[in-house]
């Protein structure tokens, strides 16, 4: 293997991002090095970039990435799915290790591992390969649940499937039956987007959507979201967006028995101020996702080999390392959901 490999090194609120050169090694047992094909700029990234967010470092981030095998550590030889691993092949990944032992594993809640450590989130050690997918090769850590990309899912749509889309899957899953049921969702960007989509396959009634961003809007619209009307009772209501006025608006129009799930707020903000009579008096559940469980990577990728041009309209130009300045700028058009970091290919 070469000496180095190049990656994005994240050291400063508010500062870009320095291109480093991180050392290369074998993998070591359970481990995986990937050479990153894309990378999407997610808004946690972004928050953290702002400060806004809280994360250790230095760090490379960037963790809604596709992949190819470059080489697999002893005990590695298989996707969560048993597939064959091998060099060459394309794959998706798990933002958090999981252990499968723990407690909170055994208890469904493998993203919250006590042992876990998170791709693009974590503390980078300058003598090791790359922990984030802001890089030419990174290192899976074990534990990390790793799925083999099928043909027909291209690179950047894959990539969503290591966030966005296994986020929407996980708390789509979280809130219930959805058949037949009303549904509002506030927050229409990438995650919102996928959370409407995701609500409508698994036979929403109605799906509303609420957002700001009129081009945002108009995207969930135009793929046969109903507008938002606080005159309308719903049953389940998804918060993408952290705020604490919308978390409130949807307590009042859950109707008696609804389910709010929060997925949004992943910052520190304000409290919410609804009454806790409204929670007792209307039988209300609330339920927070973080992240997700390997069950829903797995079903993530299921589903957009099934759809694979489903979020084709949302995804915004793609930007090498080096370019990672216009990366950031063009992630702040409310039109584009999604871009991407692309390193250049290994000599």
């Amino acid at each position: 293997m070469q000496a180095t490999n190049a990656a994005l090194l994240f050291e400063e609120h508010a500062a870009a991002p320095r291109l480093v050169h991180l050392p290369w090694r074998e993998p070591r047992a359970g481990e995986v090095l990937v050479r990153i094909l894309c990378c999407g700029l997610c808004a946690s990234d972004v928050h953290t970039l702002t400060g806004r967010r809280p994360a250790p470092r230095p760090s490379v981030l960037g963790h809604e990435a596709c992949g190819e095998v470059l080489a697999l550590g002893a005990g590695v030889e298989r996707d969560a799915r048993g597939a064959a691993l091998a060099p060459g092949v394309r794959v998706v990944w798990s933002v958090a290790t999981s252990c499968g032992e723990c407690e909170r594993c055994r208890r469904g809640w493998a993203q919250k591992c006590v042992r876990s450590v998170k791709f693009g989130h974590s503390q980078q050690a300058l003598d090791a390969p790359a922990g984030g997918g802001f890089a030419q090769v990174a290192r899976l850590a074990p534990g990390t649940t790793i799925v083999a990309v099928p043909d027909s899912l291209d690179e950047r749509t894959a990539a969503l499937a290591g966030c966005a889309v296994a986020t929407a899957v996980a708390a789509c899953r979280a809130a219930g039956e959805i058949s037949g049921r009303r549904v509002r969702v506030d927050g229409a960007g990438m995650l919102g987007l996928a959370v409407f989509e995701r609500a409508r396959a698994l036979g929403a009634a109605q799906v509303q959507v609420h957002d700001r961003a009129a081009s945002r809007l108009q995207r969930a619209l135009a793929r046969g979201a109903v507008p938002y009307s606080a005159n309308e009772l719903v049953d389940v209501a998804f918060d993408c967006t952290g705020d604490p006025l919308a978390i409130a608006a949807q307590h009042e129009q859950l109707d008696v028995g609804g389910v709010q799930i929060l997925l949004g707020s992943v910052l520190p903000s304000a409290a919410f101020t609804t009454p806790p009579e409204r929670f007792v008096r209307g039988l209300l559940t609330l339920r927070g996702v973080h992240n997700y469980a390997p069950q829903d990577l797995l079903a993530a990728v299921d589903w957009l080999a099934a759809n694979p041009e489903l979020f084709v309209d949302a995804l915004g130009p793609t930007f090498p390392l080096e370019h990672f300045a216009a990366a950031l700028a063009a992630s702040a058009a409310p039109d584009v959901l999604r871009v991407f970091l692309t390193p250049e290919p290994l000599p």
